[in-house]
């Protein structure tokens, strides 16, 4: 199995349990992640954290591998990302380019439109305050 190959397993497992802990040991300690909807994150033990938010916000997200293909120094995952929001299921599609080392994700960039995730999460206007926590 090549390290690409390994690497979006061990993600798609970390995803269907929605633990912060088990995102984290994905990571290289000096780990970049990026994406919208969230602030930028520089390490292993601020992405544990801010996981643990974004679970807290929303607690039944989960993520499930569609396809993945490696590149000359990680992988492209292309997934499904699912949860309740506004009351109401919904899911949205993301693409992350994962620049790995050793087995592990050095940088993190997801790529999706936030606007209709975001959309539907104002549809819960108790969440709001939580929401706008991440981005800071």
């Amino acid at each position: 199995m090549s390290e690409a190959e390994g690497f979006t397993r061990r993600f798609g497992e970390a995803w269907a349990t929605s633990s912060g802990e088990r995102l984290a040991g994905l990571l290289t300690e000096d780990v970049h992640l990026a994406q919208s909807l969230m602030r930028e994150v520089h390490g292993r033990d601020a992405a544990r954290r801010a996981f643990d938010e974004l679970f807290a916000l929303v607690p039944d997200l989960r993520s499930q591998v569609r396809r993945s293909g490696p590149t000359a120094d990680g992988v492209l995952i292309e997934h499904r990302m699912t949860a309740t929001l506004g009351r109401r299921p919904y899911s949205w599609d993301v693409v992350d380019r994962i620049l790995l080392e050793d087995g592990l994700a050095r940088e993190r960039i997801a790529h999706f439109d936030p606007l209709p995730v975001l959309a539907q999460l104002l549809r819960s206007p108790g969440r709001i305050p939580a929401a706008l926590k991440l981005l800071r």
